[in-house]
């Protein structure tokens, strides 16, 4: 990313470091960077600012995580990168379906960030509207995050969400893989992580079901799923 490109994009820092280490290396890499050390001054930062991207410390003591990058994601509509200590399954796929666009486990390095931050950034400049995506009798609106199944309102993830929009925006019969999953709603590649995808696609066949019996989604044993 050239420097220019840095200049111009605004950063929210969310950490408990009193010496501001991260906000200070960011700053001398080109970007406009606020350090919030709590979750009340991050959230204030956000009401009273614009911010193209969030840094977070996943290890806050003073906040849950999922619930601030909830908060965070409701209020300011920007990608979250969450830094976490944690490596379990389950804590990383809470932070990130509360609305964290990826995640970083310490120890990592500055240029491992900026690279991260990078893809988001850029992504974020990106970003079309598109309309509304439909298949039989289920809607995907991108625009409003709304989906319908036979006139009848589901409420998504935001993983199960990217799951659907990406299932719907593929070719008809197209097989996919958990890595093509990982690839679209996660951003980073599953390394083990397998039950994740199996998971989050059970969870949509229940939110399906409970409207309709048809069946939308296929499993293709040793290979993956696809649309019906």
């Amino acid at each position: 990313m050239d420097r220019e490109f840095k200049m111009k994009k605004e950063v929210l820092i969310v950490e408990s470091d009193a010496e501001m280490t991260l906000t200070k290396a960011l700053s001398e890499s080109g970007y406009a960077c606020a350090h919030a050390s709590s979750a009340r001054q991050a959230l204030s930062l956000v009401d009273d600012r614009r911010f193209d991207l969030a840094v977070l410390d996943g290890a806050l003591r003073e906040v849950h995580a999922p619930e601030l990058i909830s908060l965070l994601h409701v209020r300011g509509r920007f990608p979250i990168l969450v830094l976490s200590p944690v490596n379990g399954e389950s804590a990383l796929v809470a932070m990130l379906d509360a609305g964290a666009e990826d995640y970083l486990t310490r120890p990592f390095e500055l240029r491992e960030l900026i690279e991260r931050m990078e893809i988001q950034l850029r992504r974020r400049m990106g970003a079309q509207p598109r309309g509304a995506l439909t298949h039989k009798l289920l809607t995907l609106d991108p625009e409003s995050f709304s989906v319908t199944l036979c006139g009848r309102p589901i409420v998504l993830t935001k993983q199960e969400f990217r799951i659907l929009e990406l299932m719907l925006l593929s070719p008809a019969g197209r097989v996919f893989t958990k890595q093509d999953f990982f690839d679209y709603a996660w951003d980073y590649r599953y390394a083990g992580m397998d039950k994740t995808v199996n998971v989050h696609i059970c969870n949509i066949r229940k939110k399906i079901r409970a409207i309709t019996d048809e069946q939308y989604i296929e499993t293709i044993w040793g290979m993956g799923f696809r649309l019906v």
